[in-house]
């Protein structure tokens, strides 16, 4: 008989991510993610993957983005086997990895040379001093000489920060402002690294090499501070002389750029801008390079999926000379090929696959394979090899586990909003129950605002639904994957047509016999923390609600946050001290009176992207006003927790939550 998920669970499931295919498609490589059982830390290594065998590869604890070499007979990656990460290459056939030593730690991707002599890769590196960064600066402070101890304690102390960007620190990456990533080559037969690029201001995006190997493109994003918007250069680099020119200034943002095979067309995705930050459809845009005055701007590259109301959703891949796209839709994202020649789209049309969830990390052979990702609510990710005679699933991981354990199905819903508009989402009951029988019931709501919940496997989900929860999967406006103007219908109106639009799921979830409306519940993180705060402030309905790295106050958030001078601004057309009234009037922390819910508050305490001093606003006056409350922070964690203790931890306390809340036990 099949056993309810447990938080300890997480612990068991494996991962499987970053596949390359080799060039003549014959085998693979992929990396397989694990919890080391005693020191409960991540392990990472790769595995060889053919039609014959799934063995593995390296033994590091940390081995990470694996890249054929383009004779298909070695493979370079990132492992952390030293002190710092270094980049090691290994013989496909086995043997030892050699490592090619760097000061400056590598970064995903590794890009080797179309002749397999080098391989360029990101790292960061040090800015360069210009000197003053104001009238008048001081220098540096110095050491106080008066006593050995003071001596000592002088030492250990740092410099202070001198800040003078808008954007100078990263919710995972820490402070930014004195360091930018760079592309570095590195010489596969003698090891020496070099820096080639050296971009400032901005930070590199994508790059790609040029198929003649002379020449390597970068996309280079910067914050336009007047216009309050990113825009984007791509520089070709000369790879021997390292000089650079200007082949496209983009008024937008660029996620990946690419060579043709020919290399005479660049094939990049991008959003303009015209619409609001995490708004705007991501297109795949060509720029013909032979023939034509450089640099180039918007208007000089044609859209090749102009038609398409849909974004492009993570990693492009050429086969042959088609381009396979993950297209997002209706909460799913889906293989499409793009036919394209000489810089014009030809058509482009779904392909089909096994699995109709989302595919994701895409990478294709010489002889026009696709290998990629695939996973739905109800199955873990696996890879899968799409060729002429059909698509076919290369792996078969947590198979034992998913079989010994309760596992739940996700319906598609749709309903409507307050204002007419169509809402969509997923309901998932507990398995083996119908719909006969009420269930109490947890409603999760996803970041952004413009996330979505997609059709993809979730460890929360089954564990709720298998310890006898339904869960309410609700896509209000601002999710992505529905449409340019779906996703807009958030900005300016957090907490509006968003809030009518989820509460309508829930309705619908009452109407159709699956949610109790006695023993409701609410949960998010992010965004969706705000959104449970916000909802606890609007109505009583809830029985019990779990927010995680919440958002109490948009006002204070504006300056304090990582990205909402950028981000938040966008979604709210103005900052924060233009226009007060409308930030305060939807942060819950004005409304925090009308809370009768009570309320478990989750925070990391090194999160900058909602710092915790949210929670902290919102859980001192709960308690002020004498609700119930509970709040737990996590040490050392950022916006999303890393350590597995935390991660089970969380989903400790939110079941036990809902049960005691909502069932009572």
């Amino acid at each position: 008989m099949s056993e309810c998920w447990k938080p300890e669970d997480y612990y068991h499931l494996e991962t499987v991510e970053s596949p390359d295919l080799a060039p003549d498609g014959s085998c693979s490589v992929y990396v397989r993610g694990r919890i080391d059982a005693e020191e409960k830390e991540s392990r990472q290594h790769l595995r060889l993957l053919s039609r014959k065998e799934d063995r593995q590869l390296t033994t590091g604890k940390q081995d990470t983005a694996p890249a054929f070499s383009p004779d298909g007979r070695q493979i370079a990656f990132i492992s952390a086997r030293t002190e710092k990460k270094q980049i090691h290459i290994i013989p496909v056939d086995g043997g030892e990895a050699r490592a090619l030593e760097t000061e400056n730690e590598p970064l995903p991707p590794l890009l080797w040379s179309p002749g397999g002599e080098q391989i360029a890769f990101r790292a960061r590196a040090a800015r360069e001093d210009t000197g003053p960064r104001y009238p008048a600066e001081p220098a540096a402070v110095q050491p106080n000489d008066d006593g050995d101890e003071t001596k000592e304690q002088s030492r250990k102390l740092e410099q202070p920060r001198v800040i003078t960007e808008l954007l100078y620190r990263s919710d995972s990456e820490g402070f930014t402002h004195d360091h930018r990533p760079q592309i570095f080559l590195a010489e596969v037969a003698t090891g020496n690294v070099s820096q080639l690029s050296r971009h400032d201001p901005g930070e590199l995006q994508s790059f790609s090499w040029h198929p003649d190997g002379k020449r390597i493109a970068s996309a280079v994003r910067e914050y336009d501070m007047r216009r309050t918007v990113f825009t984007t250069c791509v520089w070709e680099l000369d790879v021997e002389t390292g000089s650079r020119e200007k082949l496209l200034s983009w008024d937008g943002s660029i996620t990946q750029i690419s060579y043709c095979p020919t290399g005479e067309h660049l094939i990049f995705a991008a959003t303009e801008n015209r619409d609001p930050m995490g708004t705007a459809i991501i297109h795949m845009w060509n720029l013909t390079l032979r023939g034509c005055s450089l640099p180039a701007d918007n208007r000089r590259a044609t859209n090749l999926t102009a038609q398409m109301n849909r974004s492009v959703m993570g990693q492009f891949c050429w086969s042959e000379s088609d381009l396979y796209l993950p297209i997002g839709d209706q909460g799913q994202i889906r293989l499409h090929c793009l036919r394209w020649r000489d810089g014009q789209a030809i058509d482009m049309a779904e392909v089909d696959t096994p699995r109709t969830g989302v595919v994701s990390q895409l990478t294709s052979s010489n002889d026009g394979r696709v290998l990629f990702r695939a996973e739905s609510f109800s199955e873990s990710p696996q890879l899968f090899l799409r060729e002429d005679a059909g698509t076919s699933q290369l792996t078969d991981v947590n198979a034992a586990l998913l079989r010994e354990r309760s596992m739940a199905t996700a319906q598609p819903f749709t309903c409507r909003g307050p204002d007419g508009w169509k809402i969509s989402g997923w309901t998932v009951e507990p398995p083996g129950q119908t719909s006969a029988r009420r269930h109490p019931t947890v409603v999760s709501i996803h970041g952004g605002p413009t996330g979505a919940h997609l059709d993809e496997f979730s460890f929360s989900v089954q564990l709720l639904a298998s310890n006898g929860f339904a869960v309410i999967l609700p896509n209000p406006r601002g999710s992505i994957t529905y449409g340019r103007r779906f996703a807009q219908g958030v900005v300016r109106d957090w907490g509006g047509g968003d809030y009518g639009d989820i509460m309508a799921a829930v309705d619908h979830a009452v109407d159709v016999g699956i949610a109790d409306p006695q023993r409701l519940g609410v949960t998010g993180w992010s965004y969706g923390g705000y959104m449970t705060l916000w909802s606890t402030t609007q109505t009583d309905r809830f029985a019990a609600a779990v927010a995680g790295a919440t958002i109490a106050n948009i006002y204070s958030l504006w300056g304090t946050s990582d990205i909402a001078p950028v981000y938040n601004q966008a979604l709210n057309a103005a900052p924060a001290f233009d226009d007060e009234e409308q930030y305060m009037g939807r942060s819950p922390i004005r409304h925090v009176r009308k809370v009768q819910t009570p309320t478990l508050i989750l925070h990391g305490e090194a999160d900058v992207r909602t710092p915790i001093g949210q929670s902290e606003q919102f859980f001192a006056a709960l308690r002020r006003l004498g609700r119930e409350s509970v709040f737990v922070r996590y040490p050392e964690q950022n916006h999303g927790l890393s350590r597995p203790q935390y991660v089970v931890d969380r989903w400790h306390r939110t079941l036990g939550w809902f049960d005691h809340h909502l069932r009572g036990v």
